[in-house]
């Protein structure tokens, strides 16, 4: 694994425990955030995050805040390796009888 790698994960994890309150905006806030970096750091970083993104940090409690938010992220991770083969795709937001992600 790559130093950076480890460091963007360090990162990812400590950051998603950081929650407002709002998960609404906790989730909004860290879908940008992620978008932001992919653009600015190129596929290497959305490898980054689809390598590791598959282990749930030890630390986030069982149906937490943290935990749900960290399935956000994994959707939003989804999300833009969709993207980035071409497919238009979203994070569906709201909670129904459909996926998380949609392409």
């Amino acid at each position: 694994m790559r130093p950076e790698a480890k460091t963007r994960r360090a990162y990812w994890v400590a950051e998603l425990a950081k929650l407002s309150g709002s998960f609404g905006d906790d989730s909004t806030k860290m879908i940008d955030e992620l978008r932001a970096e992919i653009a600015r750091d190129g596929k290497e970083a959305l490898l980054d995050h689809l390598r590791l993104c598959g282990a749930m940090p030890e630390q986030y409690g069982h149906d937490s805040s943290e935990e749900k938010l960290y399935s956000k992220y994994t959707d939003a991770v989804i999300c833009e390796s969709l993207s980035a083969i071409g497919l238009r795709s979203a994070v569906i937001t709201a909670r129904a009888d459909a996926a998380d992600v949609q392409a």
